[in-house]
C-alpha cells in the first residue's frame, strides 16, 4: 500500500548519488513520481529539502511541481480496466492525495506496535503486512521496530547532548527503558523527551553503575543527581525552542513606561522563557570539559535569543525577583515578598532592579508592561 510519495533532491557526485535532500528535484525524478503516483490512484506527495534551504516562496514553487505531474497523468490502461472492472460496485471516489479507507486505522495500530516495542500478536500482523518473497509479515514488521528504536535514540541524543555525552554507553539503555516506560504517544518525536528528566531522577540510580561513580567524579563526569538536573536545563532549552514566537517589547518602549507607575507595574515575559533553580551548579555541564564554579545552589535562565537557545546563570537576588514577576506578581509586590523573605538582600535588590529590568527588556525577555488603572 502507498500512504504517501517523499520527492527529494539529491546530490551527483559523478560515480554515485548521495540522497541529500538539498536542492530542486530533477526531471527526472519528477517524471517517476508522475508513473508511481498515477498507479497509486492518487496519494499526497511531500517535498523534502533539508539542507541549503532557500527562501519559502522557492521551496513552495517546487512542491508545486508535483502539481503538473498529478494532473498530467493518467493510470496506465492495465490500471483503467480494473477500475472498470469494479465500476458496478458501489464505491466512492477519491480525491486525489485522499487516503484509502482504514488508513488512520492501520497509521494507529502501526504506531502503537513499533513505539511501545511490545510487539503484535502474531494473528494481528498478517491483517495488516503482506509477506513478500524474501521477508515473512512479522520480519518485515521487525526492521520497522528495530529502526524506530534506533530513531529515538536518535531525537533523545538530539534533545540531550550533555546527558549523552555524561553517560557514554548507558545512554543507550536508559532510552531504551525510558520509552518502555513512557512509550511515544505522539506523531511528532519532539514530545518524545518531555518526562525524560523526571524518569532519570526516579530512575538512574537502577540504570548506572553506582559503583563507577567515583571514577566518574575523578573524571570530572557528572554524578547521577547531577544528570537529572542536567536533562532538566536541556529540556527547558527544547522547551524554548518549541515555544511560540512572539514580540518583544522595544528597550525604548520598555524606557517610555513612567516611573511613579512602574513599582506596580506586570511584567509579561516571553514564553519561551524557563527559570530553574538548583541545590547544585549544572549551567557548566551543558558544555564539554568546563570547571564547575565554586557555589551550592544556581538559578539558570533559558531563553530564546532569535534563532539560538541560551541559558544564563542568575544571581539568587535577580532569580527570586523574576520568579515572582513570572508568579504574576506586581514589581512592587515582588520586591516586598523577597525583601521580606531575604531581608540581608534589600540593599541589593534595590540597588540593582533598574540595571536587571533594563537587562531582561535589551535581551528580548520581556513582552509587554502594564499598569493597573489605579495603582493605589
Amino acid at each position: 500500500r502507498v500512504a504517501q510519495f517523499h520527492v527529494a533532491g539529491h546530490t551527483d557526485r559523478g560515480s554515485h548519488i548521495l540522497d541529500t535532500h538539498i536542492g530542486p528535484v530533477t526531471e527526472a525524478v519528477w517524471a517517476l513520481f508522475g508513473k508511481a503516483w498515477a498507479l497509486s490512484g492518487g496519494r499526497s506527495v511531500l517535498l523534502e529539502w533539508d539542507d541549503e534551504i532557500p527562501d519559502f516562496a522557492t521551496v513552495w514553487a517546487e512542491a508545486r511541481k508535483a502539481e503538473r505531474w498529478m494532473g498530467d497523468l493518467s493510470p496506465p490502461a492495465d490500471v483503467q480496466r480494473r477500475a472498470t472492472s469494479t465500476a458496478g460496485k458501489a464505491t466512492k471516489r477519491r480525491l486525489p492525495g485522499e487516503p484509502p479507507p482504514g488508513t488512520d486505522a492501520l497509521m494507529r495500530w502501526m504506531h502503537a506496535v513499533v513505539s511501545d516495542q511490545s510487539g503484535a500478536r502474531p494473528n494481528e500482523i498478517g491483517l495488516h503486512i503482506l509477506p513478500n518473497d524474501r521477508l515473512s509479515a512479522p520480519d518485515r514488521l521487525g526492521i520497522y521496530t528495530r529502526m524506530i528504536a534506533i530513531r529515538f535514540r536518535e531525537a533523545m541524543v538530539e534533545d540531550y547532548p550533555g546527558v549523552a555525552r555524561s553517560l557514554g554507553d548507558d545512554f543507550g539503555p536508559a532510552v531504551a527503558a525510558y520509552c518502555r516506560d513512557h512509550p511515544s504517544t505522539s506523531w511528532a518525536l519532539e514530545h518524545l523527551g518531555r518526562h525524560f528528566p523526571q524518569w532519570l531522577e526516579q530512575r538512574l540510580d537502577d540504570q548506572i553503575d553506582l559503583d563507577r561513580a567515583p571514577a566518574w567524579r575523578t573524571a570530572g563526569l557528572p554524578l547521577p543527581a547531577e544528570v537529572a538536573d542536567l536533562a532538566a536545563v536541556e529540556w527547558a532549552m527544547v522547551e524554548s525552542h518549541l515555544a511560540d514566537r512572539t514580540t518583544p517589547l522595544t528597550a525604548e518602549a520598555f524606557a517610555d513606561v513612567p516611573a511613579e507607575d512602574r513599582p506596580y507595574a506586570h511584567m509579561g515575559f516571553a514564553p519561551s522563557m524557563r527559570l530553574l533553580s538548583f541545590q547544585r551548579p549544572v549551567n557548566h555541564l551543558l558544555e564539554e570539559s568546563s570547571p564547575a564554579p565554586n557555589h551550592d545552589e544556581e538559578h539558570v535562565l533559558v531563553f530564546r535569543d532569535g534563532l539560538q537557545v541560551r541559558t544564563r546563570v542568575l544571581p539568587g537576588p535577580e532569580a527570586a525577583v523574576m520568579g515572582e514577576l513570572l508568579s504574576g506578581r506586581g514589581l512592587h509586590d515582588a520586591l516586598v515578598a523577597v525583601v521580606t523573605q531575604q531581608p540581608d538582600w534589600q540593599d541589593e535588590v534595590l540597588q540593582s532592579l533598574a540595571a536587571w529590568t533594563e537587562g531582561w527588556a535589551a535581551s528580548g525577555l520581556v513582552i509587554a508592561v502594564t499598569v493597573p488603572t489605579s495603582p493605589l
